[in-house]
């Protein structure tokens, strides 16, 4: 399965005016706002890149090369809110709509699936590559408040510390990355989900 997120959060789980406060840099002090927003940008795309969800209200598309064997289709980056559409190439190569009646939707379970309706069958697609699409929307919601709060805790240390601590660290002789605080590891290990 590919897939990408293709509408981008509205907004962060993290507020500007919340970082500042956590990294103490006084919210009338502004000459680094555009920063603080990327770094916001950064922090909360390295945790859904950590954990593998959605943290925060995103529309993602989904493909695969066919149907599966199994009656269900798991879907990446939990918590999948709703589905939009499941689209495939039908056998004479016609983009077609899989009727939403013939599948449930179960986004209690992480990760979320898409389950065929008891006596329904996946149809036959045409022999290509991304023959299935399947758009849904996923994300713990729509606002900041909606997201775990350690996760959005760790977000916060981790702008503080690269707002502190500007830059790459060689952590080997020709090897450098970001300097990540242990603390946003470990709360990252909590929410992992181990798939795709």
């Amino acid at each position: 399965m590919h897939f990408r997120v293709t509408t981008s959060p509205a907004l962060e789980p993290v507020t500007r005016a919340e970082a500042k406060i956590v990294a103490r840099i006084e919210d009338a002090f502004t000459d680094h706002d555009t920063y603080i927003d990327s770094l916001i940008l950064g922090a909360r795309k390295q945790a859904e890149d950590s954990t593998k969800r959605a943290l925060i209200t995103q529309t993602v598309t989904a493909h695969l090369d066919g149907f599966p064997r199994s009656n269900s289709i798991e879907l990446p980056l939990p918590e999948l809110q709703s589905v939009a559409s499941v689209k495939y190439y039908d056998s004479n190569n016609s983009l077609t709509t899989l009727s939403a009646s013939e599948y449930q939707v179960v986004g209690t379970k992480t990760p979320g699936k898409i389950e065929l309706n008891d006596g329904v069958s996946w149809p036959t697609t045409y022999k290509k590559d991304h023959a299935v699409e399947i758009i849904y929307v996923a994300g713990y919601g729509d606002n900041p408040a909606d997201v775990p709060e350690d996760i959005r805790l760790a977000i916060m240390a981790l702008v503080t510390h690269q707002y502190d601590h500007p830059g790459i660290v060689e952590t080997a002789p020709g090897i450098v990355s970001v300097a990540v605080p242990l603390s946003f590891d470990a709360v990252m290990r909590k929410y992992r989900i181990a798939y795709f």
